[in-house]
């Protein structure tokens, strides 16, 4: 039988439901759970993560410390939900009874697989779910997701928000009491490994992008602005980083989609990378004189961080959470991501300024360095989690 863990240790286990986990996906939740779940193996807990996997991706691997585990999604039509709900309980229960768990995490849709009674401490932690992000980019939600995740939220014992927008909005979408906590507490960088490389130059009118090619990453009216930055750069060069994605109205790829919006002269001014290891944004991240992270939505934008942290002048998204990342003018710039114009005019400022670009980078690393060190961010997380198992304890 599954027992809950009373916690007679001062070794946490924690378990990360996600099949985002890199080198499978690039993506935020992924590179959220391996910086964080590297960090607790690396003062001495363990960690594992479980997640539902395409066949070629099943089985087992330590990445540095961190036990991670895919098994095979089913995609059988109508009961392929329940097998996969099915087989990540029974694996949890074999870790369980193996090293007990103390705290299982999911973002929000990740515990609808998981009964309330189940007796380990669960937590939410809000990435951005199907209600926030359909309702913040004004489309309908898909009544089994929606079900899914109002499922997974009852399930759980505890909430934690990436930003304090990402905690106010869901808490209005999921209808969660007032009296009910959610814990904030920010995305960590690693701004050892993102940092300024000595050995690479920055680039002449370089700008950089990373980020999945998607309409909410702001990809379309960033295109839009490169023939205006051209008027007033004509060196200008973008660099695109990340993975393509099908347009969800033409069923076409994005990158393709972007490349016809532009004649010919301008296409040769950008250049698509794709994917790349995430241990080496640091350096082409280096290589450029500005980033921009044009998102029309964001719970907070791991991102923009990374870019903050290495010390380039970052062009970002005045709509929410932008303001609690960036100090406009202080930091960085923020501008309306709808529209292309205030990102050309954004980006040719920088391009144009050296002393501006030296100024914003400057307090960029800085502002990294004092709200989003991976230490202190782990920590908080260590007292979070802590704090929810002495609850468990005492039987609350």
């Amino acid at each position: 039988m599954l027992r809950p863990n009373p916690l007679k240790r001062n070794i946490l286990h924690v378990c990360y439901v996600t099949h985002e986990y890199p080198p499978l996906q690039h993506v935020g939740i992924g590179i959220f759970v391996q910086t964080l779940a590297r960090a607790l193996v690396a003062t001495g807990h363990k960690v594992t993560v479980v997640g539902l996997v395409s066949p070629k991706d099943v089985g087992e691997r330590d990445d540095k410390g961190v036990r991670v585990i895919g098994i095979a999604a089913s995609q059988l039509p109508g009961i392929g939900i329940e097998l996969n709900a099915r087989k990540l309980r029974k694996l949890v229960e074999q870790i369980h009874q193996a090293f007990p768990i103390d705290i299982l995490e999911a973002n929000e849709l990740g515990l609808a697989a998981f009964p309330r009674s189940f007796p380990i401490k669960k937590v939410i932690r809000f990435h951005g779910g199907h209600h926030f992000f359909s309702t913040m980019l004004g489309e309908k939600t898909k009544p089994l997701r929606a079900w899914l995740e109002n499922w997974s939220f009852r399930h759980a014992d505890a909430f934690c928000a990436v930003s304090q927008f990402t905690a106010d909005k869901t808490r209005q979408l999921m209808n969660i009491a007032d009296a009910i906590s959610i814990t904030v507490i920010p995305n960590p960088v690693d701004v050892n490994l993102f940092s300024s490389q000595t050995n690479v130059k920055s680039i002449s009118g370089r700008i950089v992008f990373v980020g999945t090619l998607t309409q909410k990453k702001g990809v379309y009216e960033l295109i839009d602005a490169i023939p205006l930055i051209l008027k007033a750069v004509p060196h200008v060069h973008l660099q695109m980083i990340g993975r393509d994605t099908l347009d969800p109205k033409t069923g076409k790829s994005v990158m393709g989609l972007l490349t016809t919006r532009l004649s010919a002269e301008a296409q040769s001014h950008i250049e698509f990378l794709g994917v790349q290891p995430h241990d080496q944004i640091p350096r082409l991240l280096t290589a450029a004189e500005v980033v921009v992270y044009p998102s029309h939505m964001e719970t907070q934008g791991i991102a923009i961080i990374e870019g903050m942290s290495v010390g380039k002048a970052v062009v970002a998204s005045r709509l929410v959470p932008g303001p609690e990342i960036i100090e406009d003018g202080v930091s960085g710039l923020l501008c309306d991501p709808r529209k292309p114009s205030e990102i050309a005019s954004a980006l040719i400022l920088l391009l144009q300024d050296q002393a501006l670009r030296t100024r914003l980078g400057k307090a960029a690393r800085e502002r990294a360095v004092s709200h989003f060190s991976l230490t202190p961010i782990m920590e908080r997380n260590l007292i979070f989690y802590r704090e929810l198992v002495e609850l468990s304890s005492r039987g609350k």
